[in-house]
């Protein structure tokens, strides 16, 4: 049976041909991307994700942002809207007694581009203190009750949809 398969008329050309399209695999064809470069200081517009309570985050906490327009270089979009973008809680106090407020701080770190390649950002950084109430804590905690000492000011909040804007830390480069 197998001498029959290569006494056959088409095993060679069958072989010729096998063998010329495993070598035409092996070769790199060249990549039709083309390669564009994002210059430092790109604009990049911003929204928060999900409301951010001082007294519910932690410093270190990587919390997310939302692309809210395309970025585009050369005509060519380098970011897709609605890309998440990761911010970083910097500082994050609850509030305390004698009505001193919470705060909250977040500076924008990076975003992925349309081909996966991590933009570093810089220059996005939202900051929030909550209500002062330490004047009406001593106040009252002095002439009604001392309980009132125990007040606390209102929590740093940064709300859902809020906006930033933020730019390119470094020129990128980017396959569209």
């Amino acid at each position: 049976m197998l001498t029959n398969i290569y006494k056959s008329v088409f095993f060679r050309p069958m072989s010729v041909l096998t063998a010329l399209c495993i070598l035409s695999l092996s070769f790199a064809y060249p990549s039709s991307a083309k390669e564009v470069n994002v210059r430092a200081g790109t604009n990049v517009n911003l929204e928060n994700v999900s409301e951010l309570r001082a007294s519910t985050v932690n410093p270190g906490q990587m919390v997310d942002f939302r692309v809210t327009q395309d970025v585009m270089v050369d005509g060519q979009v380098v970011i897709n809207a609605g890309s998440i973008a990761k911010g970083q809680v910097m500082r994050a106090d609850s509030p305390r007694g004698l009505g001193k407020p919470g705060l909250i701080e977040v500076r924008i770190k990076h975003v992925d581009a349309v081909d996966g390649t991590r933009i570093n950002l810089s220059g996005g950084s939202i900051y929030n203190e909550g209500e002062d109430r330490e004047t009406q804590a001593l106040l009252l905690g002095i002439l009604l009750c001392l309980l009132f000492l125990t007040q606390k000011g209102k929590d740093g909040i940064i709300p859902a949809g809020y906006d930033v804007s933020a730019s390119v830390a470094s020129n990128t480069v980017v396959k569209v």
